[in-house]
């Protein structure tokens, strides 16, 4: 008869010599798992270097300018003429005794020249206001100075047809003062007057140089010296 707790025994025994063996045998390596493929970014498509790229882009035009009605050429204009300086004498000679002078013109300082037989006060003659050219500086001292150097600087006897008696003298401005206040201008000349031997010159040439200082109606009263001696007194002793 088979002991049956024997024969358990001796079954159980191999299943622990089976579990024993089992545990000391070589776990063995995991199935390896293949590699994932490396997705890669798709690259630009690169241009053959023997191909030039051109341009895809469509350029703006460029803005043509557009055409300008075509302008009229600007009419010739009269040149201004410049005014003549201090020293610039009239372009009137005795040759020229019809010419008419430039009038007077509250612009530019007036001299005074005589124009003969007309009934005036001065021997039958009157004196006559003619524009130098010389243009007004708003100072009477200043302007009555730029009006004798023109009148004094003329050296003809007739000038546009209208007579000069002091084409022979030589006189030059020292000084003009004019004092507002009381309305007293004082003219100091040097030089040298030469009578031309009419009794009525005179008389013509003290209107020439009068008139032409009084223009101004600011003046009230003058005093004109000759070389430091009253003018005045040298032309009504002069004869």
């Amino acid at each position: 008869m088979i002991n049956i707790d024997a024969f358990q025994k001796v079954v159980l025994s191999l299943i622990i010599i089976l579990l024993l063996a089992g545990c000391a045998a070589p776990t063995p390596d995991p199935t390896p798992v293949p590699p994932s493929p490396t997705l890669v970014a798709p690259t630009e498509t690169q241009i053959p270097a023997s191909v030039t790229p051109t341009r895809t882009a469509t350029e703006l035009p460029t803005n043509t300018p557009r055409p300008t009605a075509t302008q009229p050429k600007p009419s010739p204009t009269a040149t201004a003429t410049a005014l003549p300086t201090e020293t610039a004498t009239p372009t009137a000679t005795p040759s020229q005794e019809g010419a008419s002078l430039p009038a007077a013109s509250k612009d530019s300082v007036s001299f005074f020249l005589i124009q003969e037989q007309v009934g005036g006060s001065i021997c039958g003659d009157a004196a006559v206001a003619v524009s130098s050219g010389v243009k007004s500086t708003g100072s009477i001292s200043d302007d009555v100075s730029n009006a004798l150097k023109q009148l004094f600087s003329l050296k003809s006897e007739y000038v546009g047809g209208l007579l000069n008696p002091l084409f022979r003298s030589n006189l030059r401005v020292n000084s003009v003062n004019f004092n507002s206040k009381n309305g007293l201008i004082t003219v100091d000349l040097t030089g040298t007057y030469k009578p031309t031997g009419d009794d009525c010159d005179n008389s013509r040439v003290k209107a020439q140089i009068w008139q032409t200082i009084r223009q101004y109606r600011e003046i009230k009263a003058t005093n004109i010296y000759l070389n430091g001696i009253p003018f005045g007194d040298r032309l009504s002793n002069d004869k």
